[in-house]
């Protein structure tokens, strides 16, 4: 329909069979440039592995993937980089022995080269070096350049994570549980940090904290035994009564 906003992601039928196990059954979704997304649900309904596949990790048993109006179900997760997906893990993925801003040169570096070979030497002059500084300053991590990325607090290497994703200057970005494992304080400005994140940027996330996931987005997905089971408003899924016994099944 004219004047709608372009799709970002489109999920049809989106299917992940491990063996005798369904981990993602049947998701079907369209995420419109510039939206915020949640997904949600208890420990094993699928929201990881649903992200995987997003992200070429993974090749769905069943479906079909779009971003931005062109088929990708069947490309690489370096082709979807290139094309303008980022990414977060659970897991903290930084490069521990190098500097914060050696950390986010090489992903700076990666983005103007279109492909990393590591035996290129990092640049940090001219608009490399602008370019990193601005993006530790967007997470709030330019004081801290210099420091190894070993010796940051866990919250401040959930940060550099951050920075290493927008480095790549994301059209889509995909965050994993930014959360998890932090304190109420790097909660707060973990918060702070995605909310700032400029509104041209898609962004779909998983966060098991539901109050601070339905914080953050305008529209939300609740998934239960790998399917979705409710997709609507915060406050839509905040009175949804299918939504509440999941959760208080989950407890």
């Amino acid at each position: 329909m004219s004047g709608t906003a372009p799709e970002a992601l489109t999920l049809d039928g989106v299917t992940m069979r491990f063996g005798g196990i369904l981990a993602v059954r049947d998701v079907t979704a369209t995420v419109n440039a510039g939206q915020r997304w949640a997904v949600i649900g208890p420990n094993g309904a699928g929201k990881t592995t649903l992200f995987r596949i997003i992200a070429g990790e993974q090749t769905p048993t069943r479906g079909r993937i779009a971003l931005f109006g062109r088929d990708v179900t069947r490309q690489s997760a370096s082709r979807r980089a290139r094309d303008g997906l980022g990414r977060t893990y659970q897991v903290t993925n930084v490069f521990l022995g190098l500097t914060v801003r050696e950390n986010v040169a090489i992903a700076v570096n990666a983005r103007r080269r279109g492909r990393l070979r590591t035996w290129w030497p990092v640049r940090y002059s001219g608009p490399v070096g602008e370019e990193v500084d601005h993006t530790l300053d967007r997470v709030g991590l330019l004081r801290r350049r210099t420091a190894p990325a070993r010796e940051l607090s866990h919250g401040e290497q959930r940060q550099l994570e951050l920075a290493l994703a927008l480095a790549g200057s994301p059209r889509l970005l995909l965050l994993d549980e930014p959360a998890a494992g932090l304190s109420a304080a790097e909660r707060a400005m973990m918060r702070t940090l995605i909310d700032s994140l400029p509104r041209d940027t898609t962004l779909v996330l998983i966060e098991h904290d539901m109050t601070l996931a339905l914080d953050l987005v305008d529209t939300v997905m609740c998934m239960d035994n790998g399917a979705p089971i409710a997709t609507g408003t915060p406050d839509e899924i905040r009175d949804n009564e299918q939504v509440q016994a999941v959760y208080l099944k989950s407890d």
